[in-house]
């Protein structure tokens, strides 16, 4: 805090004026919106990351420093940005884009799995980070491309196992094997039925619709399960549904209503 001068001759509205000057915005003629939007700029100009504007939107008490801008606030918002990345960097790398590092072929094993049990529910509220459409949308987008990327390696591999291979999901790069409908990505033939198979890219968590679980289930001794690393470019599997079965937790809300 700043030390204020003990003086009767002491200026409270000039300090005030000095410390917090969107105080004085109104009486002065100022667009607070301008304000905002200048100080913005500075501050984009010293922290150049692209997702520096939704961390903002996400923090509505950073968002209303903006205003106050001045030299204290202005590390006070890097370094709260900066605990912010890192603990990003902590989360499911399956929200981090994932590009090829190298020409290597892919690895295949199969690990043991060991579940890792639900924390049961307490009367806690949970705490839910806030976001924005567009770190949303982007994170969708990044998911959607690091499924597709664990799929390729997944079928380049199998490929050479299994010539009746056939890359049936959306992302497929082969039209003729494409199905709108499917909900596996891969399906191939062993002793002459079908074997059905799934490619999750994780580490130590993955999610699967509804459709998919109960899909699972109906076709569990002719589904597969191949999990994808894809920083190590490893993949992992097959494995079955049951082997994951303890860990399972709920994820969505399902509302139901008539309307009268």
């Amino acid at each position: 805090m700043d030390e204020i001068y003990n003086s009767v001759d002491f200026d409270v509205g000039q300090y005030i004026a000095n410390k917090f000057p969107a105080f004085t915005m109104v009486s002065a003629g100022i667009d607070i919106d301008e304000v905002y939007n200048e100080n913005f700029g500075k501050l984009s100009r010293e922290i150049h990351y692209s997702n520096f504007n939704d961390f903002v939107d996400e923090h509505f008490e950073i968002k209303s420093l903006v205003y106050f801008l001045n030299d204290e606030y202005v590390n006070y918002i890097k370094k709260q940005f900066e605990k912010n990345q890192d603990r990003n960097r902590t989360d499911n790398s399956i929200t981090t884009l994932v590009t090829p590092t190298s020409d290597s072929e892919p690895t295949l094993s199969k690990a043991v799995v060991h579940p890792i049990h639900p924390i049961e529910k307490t009367n806690q509220p949970t705490q839910i980070k806030p976001q924005t459409r567009s770190s949303i949308d982007r994170s969708e987008v990044t998911k959607s491309k690091n499924g597709k990327y664990a799929e390729r390696l997944v079928r380049n591999k199998l490929k050479d196992i299994y010539d009746t291979l056939r890359w049936t999901s959306e992302n497929s790069e082969i039209p003729a094997e494409r199905n709108q409908s499917s909900i596996y990505d891969m399906e191939y033939q062993r002793d002459g039925k079908n074997v059905y198979v799934e490619v999750k890219a994780a580490v130590n968590n993955f999610y699967m619709s509804s459709a998919e679980y109960h899909f699972a289930h109906e076709h569990a001794e002719s589904y597969e399960i191949y999990l994808v690393d894809l920083g190590k470019e490893h993949i992992d599997g097959p494995h079955i549904i049951y082997e994951f079965e303890a860990s399972k937790t709920a994820t969505q809300y399902r509302f139901a209503y008539n309307m009268q």
